[in-house]
């Protein structure tokens, strides 16, 4: 029950942020340039951040651009992807929580920030949001959940109150246990392949499991299935058996510079 009310509660935080997005953007004009026969994805992607924008702060300065930008790189390194084909926002909240939109959007909240020891761990999570995008599994949960068709029958209607909706049940939008599971694999490769050490993912599942266990809550990115201690014992057997080959993203001292920036940011 905790649970729903939680997701109940962001849902209409977002729902709320996007009725004023859409008061100040004419309708008319966001419905044409979603051009929901082949699905935009970018443009829908920049409404719904919009929205989360609304209701949470973005955090932005050099320094943490810099590190950001280090931690992806670093990710992209190795793997079939560029580090600037993903949008990563770090947004004042203290929730320890990060999620993937479409448009190659990734949130990540301040306070999961502060929950990292070391930008490993950091880069575990990215991992794991980033598989989900290249996997195609926000796409694939929107489609399951009907949000798309929801969307396009909007755009056909004309009705941006319906695409705000739409938008809002991205926020309780869970992984299927699949899904999760692949996301923890391609992650986990990802890292390996850029030479990062893959046990920040473990460490991170966690301490994610402590704080759910006094809190009740775990965020989306980590899902309640599969349960969080076997998919913390998955990545360490995994780490095993590998060579000792990894390099830091950063130094200790740059990491904790790091986490003083985004405070000081706020």
């Amino acid at each position: 029950m905790k649970t729903f009310l939680i997701r109940f509660s962001i849902t209409l935080v977002v729902l709320t942020g996007l009725w004023f997005a859409f008061s100040r953007i004419p309708v008319a004009e966001s419905l044409n340039q979603m051009t929901f026969g082949d699905f935009n994805e970018e443009k829908f992607g920049e409404l719904a951040m919009e929205a989360v924008l609304m209701e949470s702060k973005e955090i932005k300065s050099d320094s943490i651009d810099h590190a950001m930008n280090v931690v992806v790189t670093r990710l992209s390194s190795g793997n079939l992807f560029a580090a600037d084909k993903f949008h990563i926002h770090v947004v004042n909240n203290n929730e320890v929580n990060a999620f993937a939109l479409p448009g190659n959007h990734i949130v990540v909240h301040t306070g999961l920030i502060y929950m990292c020891d070391n930008p490993e761990e950091l880069a575990g999570v990215l991992a794991h949001e980033i598989a989900h995008l290249e996997k195609r599994h926000v796409i694939e949960r929107m489609r399951t959940e009907g949000i798309i068709t929801l969307l396009e029958g909007a755009v056909a209607q004309g009705g941006g109150a319906t695409v705000a909706s739409a938008v809002g049940e991205l926020a309780g939008l869970a992984f299927s246990r699949d899904q999760e599971n692949e996301a923890d694999e391609v992650g986990f490769t990802f890292l390996t392949n850029a030479s990062i050490r893959p046990n920040g993912m473990a460490t991170l599942f966690r301490k994610m499991k402590n704080e759910s266990e006094v809190s009740g809550y775990i965020p989306e990115f980590m899902s309640t299935h599969p349960e969080l201690e076997s998919r913390a014992q998955n990545i360490e057997t995994k780490c095993a058996g590998l060579p000792n080959t990894f390099v830091p993203i950063m130094t200790a001292d740059e990491w904790e510079n790091f986490q003083i920036n985004v405070r000081l940011a706020l």
